[in-house]
């Protein structure tokens, strides 16, 4: 499964864990998760979270084995068309910019970078400088 996700999974426990999160996401309506083949076979999975409560906007997540990435392209199109037959109009994703191949594939998919500000706040850095 550590190959299929492109995930460092420290053990099978992790991901049996972290699987079973976005399944359980899925019983209560805020993830969908469905399998993707090519000519039958299975190659990955297309997985959308964040699901909104009015299940309009949903966060894209793609794996697909090493060996299979050449449909990468059609995988990610093929999770679109699923999540705009269940009533999904809108997805939203981030990307490491350091990741060429996954920036490739989005833009040839057509999504846009849109300005926004990230902020993210280090727990202990912060706690640390406040009692000085």
């Amino acid at each position: 499964m550590e190959r299929l996700t492109g995930l460092d999974l420290p053990s099978d426990l992790a991901f049996t864990l972290a699987f079973n999160t976005v399944l359980q996401a899925q019983q209560q309506g805020s993830a969908i998760v469905q399998m993707i083949d090519q000519e039958e076979t299975p190659i990955g999975l297309a997985i959308i979270t964040d699901i909104s409560p009015d299940r309009r906007v949903g966060r894209p997540h793609l794996y697909i084995a090493p060996s299979q990435r050449r449909y990468s392209l059609a995988a990610a199109r093929a999770g679109e068309q699923f999540a705009r037959r269940v009533g999904i109009r809108r997805l939203m994703t981030s990307i490491n910019a350091e990741n060429q191949r996954a920036l490739s594939v989005a833009r040839r998919l057509g999504y846009a970078a849109r300005p926004q500000i990230m902020l993210m706040k280090e727990l202990d850095r912060w706690e640390n400088t406040q009692s000085h």
